[in-house]
C-alpha cells in the first residue's frame, strides 16, 4: 500500500477534514475553496529497525486567513495512530504551522490564504 493513500485516509477519517476536497500534491486551479492538499517531503528509515519515519506538509487553502485558521484547528486531531491502507502508524505527531496570509496577485486577482501544517508520521509496513 502507498503512504500517500494512508495519509489520505487518516485525514478522511477526521469530519471537519473530510467535508472538503483533499487533494496529494497540489489543488487544481479552478476547483473550489476550501481545499487540503498534502505532500510527503522526507521518507526515511527510522533510527528504530523496521520503522520509517516520513514528514508531511498538509495545506489548508481558503480565500481568507481566518477560514484557512479555522480548518486547520483541526489537522491535530487527524493526527492519529492507526491502521490505514495496511501501513501501521505508530506514532503521528503534529509538529506546527506556518501561515501564507491572502494577498493580492497579478492584476485584480487575490491569492488565497495557506496554513501549512507539518506532522511526522512513524510507521511500519
Amino acid at each position: 500500500m502507498s503512504l500517500e493513500a494512508a495519509i489520505r485516509n487518516m485525514l478522511d477519517n477526521t469530519p471537519q477534514l473530510a467535508a472538503y476536497p483533499i487533494t496529494h500534491g497540489y489543488r487544481p486551479q479552478l476547483s473550489t475553496l476550501p481545499a487540503i492538499t498534502y505532500e510527503v517531503t522526507s521518507n526515511e528509515r527510522s533510527a528504530v529497525a523496521l520503522y520509517w519515519q516520513a514528514v508531511v506538509d498538509v495545506r489548508v487553502i481558503a480565500t481568507t486567513t481566518d477560514a484557512a485558521l479555522d480548518i486547520a484547528a483541526f489537522v491535530p486531531s487527524a493526527c492519529d495512530v492507526g491502521t490505514y491502507n495496511g501501513l501501521d502508524f505508530t506514532a503521528v505527531m503534529f509538529d506546527g504551522y506556518t501561515i501564507d496570509a491572502a494577498s493580492v496577485g497579478e492584476g485584480d486577482e487575490q491569492q488565497p490564504a495557506e496554513v501549512s501544517n507539518t506532522i511526522t508520521i512513524h510507521y511500519k509496513e
